[in-house]
């Protein structure tokens, strides 16, 4: 289980590894560990996900770093 001061530093990592994609990415995670039961990583992935679209509001031209 990813803790909450984990979240942003892994939301970033996602972002740095699939940029524009990070979102869509983000979410199809959370939706195949839902498809195979895994509800707490889901959620995890989700929380991810909500982190990604704030940091990406905050910086969308040039990434985050």
């Amino acid at each position: 289980m990813v803790s909450e001061r984990e979240i942003g530093p892994t939301a970033r990592e996602v972002i740095s590894q699939h940029g524009e994609a990070a979102a869509p990415y983000a979410l199809h995670r959370a939706e195949e560990l839902d498809a195979i039961g895994a509800f707490e990583a889901a959620k995890t992935w989700r929380r991810i996900l909500a982190e990604i679209r704030r940091l990406q509001v905050m910086e969308p031209e040039g990434g985050v770093n």
